[in-house]
């Protein structure tokens, strides 16, 4: 503790010390990518290790493919518009 003028204290802080909501979003962050690769690790694991493994296709189908796009690319789309709406006050 340092002295300051008319009889207060100023408290010194750690220099290393974080605060608790941003080290709880780093554990968060870290712990979700750990589990996801975990997920992956596994999956990859049994899917080398399982020899009868079936292949779900073997060449995608045009229409599925331009029918996931179009959905990834409305979706994205109106995310943008709600994003500008809040933006704007709407």
């Amino acid at each position: 503790m340092a002295m300051l003028g008319h009889g207060g204290m100023l408290m010194e802080g750690s220099p290393y010390s974080i605060p608790s909501r941003k080290l709880t979003m780093w554990l968060f962050i870290i712990s979700d990518a750990v589990t996801f690769g975990a997920i992956l690790f596994a999956y990859g694991y049994l899917r080398v290790a399982t020899p009868d493994w079936q292949t779900p296709f073997n060449s995608a189908s045009i229409i599925n493919v331009a029918t996931m796009t179009f959905v990834l690319i409305t979706s994205s789309l109106t995310m943008l518009g709600a994003v500008d709406a809040s933006k704007g006050g709407d």
